[in-house]
């Protein structure tokens, strides 16, 4: 199965992508290719992309499954504008 998971460009002035890194992704990601599914982990933070450049991104990878961290509410228009060019046939979760 190809899974992608993403961090997304959090809005918070406070947030250090550096000091602040995406574990509980990275560690699922570990986890999923352990167990022979190819996995695409997605930092728009540590990146510097929006959410235009990580839709782009996804739709070229053409995931089955596409998982988002969110661990605020900062997360959710990110997220939003990036689910506006999803194909109906992604599965979408996200956690915190």
């Amino acid at each position: 199965m190809h899974v992608a998971l993403i961090r997304p460009r959090a809005l918070s002035p406070t947030y250090d992508p550096e000091a602040q890194e995406a574990l509980g992704i990275a560690s699922l990601a570990s986890y999923l290719r352990a167990r022979g599914h190819t996995v695409a982990l997605l930092d728009a933070m540590l990146d510097g992309h929006d959410a235009g450049t990580t839709a782009r991104r996804l739709v070229r990878l053409d995931p089955l499954i596409v998982g988002f961290t969110a661990m605020s509410d900062g997360d959710l228009p990110f997220i939003q504008d990036v689910l506006w060019e999803a194909p109906a046939a992604w599965r979408i979760v996200v956690g915190g």
